[in-house]
């Protein structure tokens, strides 16, 4: 059996953000076809853990100090924070449209509430 979609989205984060995660619930999903490949992509609700030791004050691929825990970017050149609603205002690619258009138009809730950590809906 291989990696479930929850510890792949765990590991992904890890990897290329520095960023652990508790996973929640399964927002949606979707899938795009073109003439060479088949992409299906998978949203969760997911909440940013606290990282497990300090980031160094030197560190420079910490993007944002205002963020509880240590970001950085290992194969991305930008990212950006923000409200589910705001999703629209940014360039995606083609196989991204569909999820993003659904993630708008659902009704989130947090399904972290009663926990003491930010949530972030992923």
């Amino acid at each position: 059996m291989g990696e479930t979609h929850e510890a792949c989205l765990r590991r992904e984060l890890q990897e290329e953000l520095n960023l652990s995660i508790e996973v929640g619930p399964k927002l949606g999903s979707c899938e795009f076809k073109d003439s060479v490949k088949t992409i299906h992509l998978i949203a969760y609700h997911a909440r940013a853990l606290p990282p497990s030791s300090p980031k160094a004050p030197e560190d420079e691929s910490a993007q944002n100090s205002e963020m509880p825990f240590d970001f950085r970017l290992v194969d991305h050149d930008q990212w950006v924070w923000m409200e589910v609603w705001k999703l629209g205002s940014l360039q995606w690619a083609p196989a991204d449209v569909p999820l993003i258009q659904g993630l708008m138009a659902l009704p989130l809730k947090n399904p972290f509430e009663g926990h003491d950590d930010n949530p972030v809906s992923i």
